[in-house]
């Protein structure tokens, strides 16, 4: 008598919660849809008219920068990063990385161009 109770109790329990995420899973916050990754999201870009990358170049250093999408930040769909390292010109060899930036996401109404707000560069 006791093992029905349990699985009556286990199948409502997963049926519930079953049911909740095919209910509110698929929903966004209103009508608006979620802001899509950049195109270029992974790709080092070498980065010459910052007042950063003129610094780097007054030592002898390139300034590349990237977008990176990084997937292990929880349950979520992931966070989107900015890196920065700097090499050197002569080597090729990284010498310097700075700290990653978050960039932050943004709800985009339908009409609008779907573009994150990216953290002005140093």
């Amino acid at each position: 008598m006791t093992g029905i109770a349990f699985l009556v109790l286990f199948l409502v329990t997963v049926g519930g919660a079953l049911g909740f995420l095919i209910w509110f899973g698929d929903m966004r916050e209103g009508t608006d849809e979620g802001a899509g990754l950049p195109t270029e999201v992974g790709a080092w870009h070498a980065d010459t008219t910052s007042p950063a990358a003129l610094a780097a170049a007054a030592e002898g250093l390139e300034r590349e920068e990237r977008l990176f999408h990084d997937r292990r930040s929880g349950f979520g769909p992931g966070r989107l990063v900015r890196q920065v390292r700097y090499r050197a010109r002569e080597t090729g060899q990284v010498l310097r990385v700075d700290p990653d930036v978050v960039v932050t996401h943004h709800r985009v109404r339908p009409g609008r161009a779907a573009t994150p707000r990216v953290p002005p560069r140093d």
